[in-house]
């Protein structure tokens, strides 16, 4: 007999939101304090190399986490584990093309990355600390490896009908990356320090994603049945 509901799908909906308004109070504080701890050319540099990370985390990624509620939709435990298995290991791959694309972007010609500077500050005139920050994208690629996969986590979460631990989860995470952008700018570590700090803040929340995978798929077994393969999804 399966386990009773303990929130019903009212209350669920009503975690989940104070969650994402407690994360977004904390996402919108970090910029507000960053403008005034670093520099202008600081606060472009930074705005451009999350901008760049975010877009591209954006087009490769293509709306799977938020698919993987459609995914999950009424199939037995050892189905989900299987699924939520495959998937995480797609996210896993494209993990490593972003690395490898932030990677080549930071090491190509200065010709480029001026010019993708010039375009992203909206500044026609020549932004040499803007360009040299590029050249940390490739820290920003190995962020991607504990990054990617584990913004599935929320809505496998919602899928468990565990919203309170979603909700807790998107504010834990917000919280971490709030402290590691503001803390290395009021200790005056530059933008480098800023990265470096996004970087390491990336770590927790991987290992809580883990975690909650092992929680809730460790005694899940095998699927009767056969799954939609990778390429299906």
């Amino acid at each position: 007999m399966s386990a009773p509901r303990k929130q019903s799908e009212a209350e669920q909906a009503g975690v989940l939101v104070w969650g994402k308004i407690t994360a977004s109070l904390s996402e919108i504080l970090a910029p507000l304090i960053i403008v005034r701890l670093l520099g202008k050319g600081e606060v472009g540099a930074v705005a451009a190399l999350l901008l760049i990370y975010n877009t591209t985390a954006t087009v490769l990624t293509a709306g799977f986490p938020r698919a993987i509620l459609y995914f999950l939709a009424d199939r037995e435990l050892p189905e989900r584990r299987a699924l939520v298995m495959r998937l995480t290991k797609v996210m896993a791959v494209l993990a490593v093309v972003m690395a490898g694309l932030l990677a080549l972007a930071g090491w190509i010609g200065d010709d480029l990355l001026r010019y993708l500077g010039q375009l992203l500050s909206g500044d026609a005139r020549e932004d040499d600390e803007l360009v040299d920050s590029l050249r940390y994208l490739p820290i920003l690629g190995l962020y991607a490896l504990v990054e990617l996969a584990p913004r599935l986590l929320p809505n496998i979460l919602v899928a468990e009908e565990r919203a309170r631990a979603s909700a807790g989860y998107g504010v834990i995470r917000s919280i971490i990356t709030t402290v590691a952008l503001i803390l290395p700018a009021s200790l005056g570590m530059g933008v480098l320090g800023i990265v470096v700090a996004v970087t390491i803040g990336g770590i927790p929340p991987f290992f809580l994603f883990v975690r909650h995978l092992r929680k809730l798929y460790a005694h899940a077994g095998e699927p009767t049945a056969p799954i939609a393969s990778t390429r299906e999804l």
